[in-house]
């Protein structure tokens, strides 16, 4: 019972951070603009799940014409994206604020559903447990 407590905090806790990050990423998919970008650098995560990981700079330009150089949003397992430099990439951002944008990426969006739907079954399969 202990363990089956454990193995569903952990899960609820990276959740919390892949629905976050699929709210935005279907958003910016479905209401974003879409532009051309080009991956220019690497930069080191600032969160502590993801610590080590390298984030990729995204260059891209608005309808505006207005040149953009950031950091997508992401979730924890952008490295699994295996993103090279001067490859192209697809952005979606946000109109109001072109600095807010997302990279499209079907890894990111079946393991971060994958993650939530499989601690969704393990909070079902405790409840039933328990009772």
């Amino acid at each position: 019972m202990t363990t089956q407590i454990i193995l569903t905090v952990v899960p609820i806790i990276l959740s919390i951070n892949a629905v976050t990050f699929l709210m935005a990423y279907c958003r910016l998919l479905n209401s974003g603009v879409e532009a051309n970008g080009l991956i220019v650098a690497y930069e080191a995560s600032n969160l502590i799940m993801t610590k080590n990981v390298a984030i990729p700079k995204i260059k891209f330009q608005t309808e505006e014409k207005l040149p953009i150089i950031g950091k997508p949003i992401y979730s924890w397992f952008i490295e699994l994206n295996n993103y090279q430099l001067n490859r192209s990439c697809v952005a979606f951002y946000d109109k109001k604020d072109p600095n807010r944008f997302i990279i499209r990426s079907n890894t990111e969006l079946v393991i971060n559903s994958l993650l939530v739907t499989s601690t969704l079954i393990s909070l079902i399969w405790l409840l039933i447990v328990i009772v």
